[in-house]
């Protein structure tokens, strides 16, 4: 239960950091909430779970955003634009006005390897904490 605890408050802090623009706010007050109680009620034994949540979480939103701008993408565009990068030019069929090409911002790819660096850090946490004890 501790485990699930710390992966809990870690996660609503992620998601409250990803989101902190629209509905994010409360999901990081209640996340920080959680993790000072946990401090004082379930101690840190199990906080690294906290980090696996607090990657985790904001990595799978990360990660459907990217495969659902991939799928929207126009197939007669000459590919996917990352980051704000317009190179490539498209040939509109006749009759055609505009193609609507997916752009994916830079910043969603930085933060998905940031995310997902943490989640990893917890998990590498447990393992080595777990070799030592």
């Amino acid at each position: 239960m501790k485990v699930l605890y710390w992966a809990v408050a870690g996660g609503f802090v992620g998601f409250g950091l990803i989101g902190i623009l629209s509905i994010g706010y409360p999901f990081l007050v209640i996340g920080v909430i959680m993790g000072v109680l946990g401090v004082l009620k379930v101690g840190i034994r199990s906080a690294w779970s906290a980090f696996v949540g607090f990657g985790v979480v904001p990595a799978v939103f990360l990660s459907a955003s990217l495969v659902s701008a991939l799928f929207l993408a126009d197939p007669s565009c000459s590919g996917v634009f990352w980051g704000n990068s317009s190179s490539g030019s498209v040939s509109l069929a006749p009759g055609e006005e505009s193609i609507t090409c997916a752009a994916v911002p830079g910043s969603y790819v930085v933060m998905l390897v940031i995310f997902a660096a943490i989640a990893l850090s917890g998990v590498s946490w447990r393992a080595f904490r777990g070799r030592s004890s």
